[in-house]
């Protein structure tokens, strides 16, 4: 019981942890993308320029550990961001 309880609360507690520790501006350039929109874009539409979206996109790649856009989109869709 000491087991199974244990390793319940372990469980619990990865469930309780943020999804990830992307800013707020960074989560709508991943909106964007999972949009199909390019870089360039997503600069258009948050009125950035194009280095400040790949700026992001390098932190946002090194935060969620992948390394496609592909990847960044499927954890979105997937509710992982």
């Amino acid at each position: 019981r000491k087991m199974a309880n244990y390793f319940n609360q372990t469980k619990q507690k990865e469930i309780a942890k943020p999804k990830s520790n992307i800013t707020d501006r960074q989560m709508e350039i991943v909106k964007a993308l999972s949009k199909g929109l390019s870089y360039k874009l997503v600069a258009d539409e948050l009125s950035i320029s194009i280095d400040t979206v790949r700026t992001h996109i390098k932190k946002i790649y090194k935060t969620l550990q992948v390394n496609s856009k592909i990847e960044v989109i499927n954890l979105y869709n997937n509710g992982k961001v």
